[in-house]
């Protein structure tokens, strides 16, 4: 029974019987946490007897009319609990519940996860001279078999400075493989040790530049209650725009480095530098189509790399692509276009509420079974009850009645 932010799942055993948003049952789009009200549903029409319950935020546990036999929560203490606390398993990153979730939705038996999204989790390293930096993934590649064993092959790290505090842990839900404060002559040189390839940049990742992008050209993003919706917008204008020589370049040369002139540290555009591309009083349809123009080709240019990447890397022609980016139906098609070698399922749960999938059954292989193999549960993305077609026709000509004229 994993919860998170964004949503509620239940699995008997391996097999998902029940997921949903939050924002169904608080009814607000895109709302947050994990309501009494959701919880006693559960326990009214689905259980009321949990064995495992993981990764939510304090909810009210004594009113929920749920048995609750043990609970991995890092956030929630023991004695506030009152029940019996698993140490959570510092590998589930942000990226690997991703990963965990579009696997288990896919048909596939194994398969690499290309994971692109604008933040994952974060962890901090000390040089010899003790500057610290905090490093954030923002793109992962992922090899999974069909024992939820994982590989990690490839993480792109947005750098940034971070203060010095022997308190500050990221490593709970971090990079492993590093280990807190350890000392450095070269940040390069913790970053050679991890048993993977890593990109450790100073620049945004795409996943940022299009929020960037998509918030000033008025579609707003994440952060408002339209929620995501303003990226297929801004996807959507693309096809208006042009190729403009006076736009600054986005991404570097032929390289996936954001221009930080253009992007800066504080995640915004650089009005000082352009003011004349950014003042939004003064920008037209055709600019604003362009601004959208040059984002997606830099966002197709970056999921080109990785795929290429992959093809160098992995032999499995099974690819999976999950995180923020995941709904790029343009990105997604110019892989298969240039490298129609590889099968691929997009995710079709393109926001952090796939996590409550993916701890879910990450979950039951660590605590509960750890010799599960994959088996595919769905023959469609959609999951809850079955109506029958002369059922639905009847309940919308009754709900038309009300509108019809006496």
């Amino acid at each position: 029974f994993p919860v998170t932010i964004g949503s509620t799942s239940i699995f008997k055993d391996d097999q998902l019987i029940f997921f949903v948003h939050s924002e169904r049952f608080s009814r607000i789009k895109s709302g947050l946490g994990t309501g009494t009200k959701l919880l006693q549903y559960i326990s009214e029409n689905i259980t009321n007897e949990i064995d495992l319950l993981c990764n939510f935020s304090p909810i009210q546990l004594d009113k929920s009319g749920l048995n609750f036999k043990k609970i991995i929560n890092p956030y929630l203490s023991r004695e506030r609990a009152g029940f019996n606390l698993i140490a959570v398993d510092s590998q589930l990153t942000h990226h690997n519940s991703h990963a965990y979730s579009a696997f288990y939705l896919s048909p596939f038996k194994e398969a690499v996860c290309l994971v692109i999204d604008g933040f994952g989790n974060s962890f901090k390293v000390l040089n010899n001279d003790g500057l610290g930096i905090l490093g954030t993934e923002t793109t992962s590649i992922i090899q999974i078999k069909e024992n939820y064993d994982i590989k990690t092959l490839y993480k792109r790290l947005l750098i940034r400075l971070a203060s010095i505090n022997k308190d500050y842990d990221m490593l709970q839900g971090g990079l492993k493989e590093l280990s807190l404060n350890k000392k450095t002559e070269n940040f390069n040189g913790i970053f050679k040790e991890l048993p993977y390839k890593v990109h450790a940049s100073y620049s945004v990742d795409i996943g940022f530049m299009y929020d960037v992008i998509t918030e000033h050209l008025g579609f707003h993003t994440h952060s408002s209650a339209a929620a995501f919706g303003g990226y297929g917008k801004t996807m959507g204008l693309s096809a208006y725009g042009n190729p403009n020589n006076n736009l600054p370049d986005f991404l570097i040369e032929n390289t996936i480095e954001s221009n930080n002139n253009l992007f800066t540290p504080a995640n915004e555009l650089n009005f000082s530098l352009y003011p004349e591309l950014f003042d939004k009083k003064n920008l037209n349809f055709q600019t604003k189509a362009d601004l959208a123009y040059e984002c997606q080709k830099s966002l197709e240019a970056v999921f080109l790399h990785h795929a290429k990447f992959i093809k160098e890397n992995s032999k499995i022609k099974n690819l999976i692509i999950c995180g923020g980016c995941c709904l790029n139906i343009l990105g997604v098609s110019k892989i298969k276009e240039m490298f129609p070698e590889f099968n691929i399922f997009v995710d079709p749960i393109g926001n952090d509420a796939t996590h409550s999938i993916g701890r879910g059954i990450y979950a039951y292989k660590k605590y509960i079974n750890n010799d599960v193999v994959k088996r595919n549960n769905f023959n469609s993305i959609y999951l809850g009850s079955e109506y029958k077609e002369d059922k639905i026709i009847n309940e919308i000509n009754d709900w038309m009645k009300q509108y019809e004229t006496p």
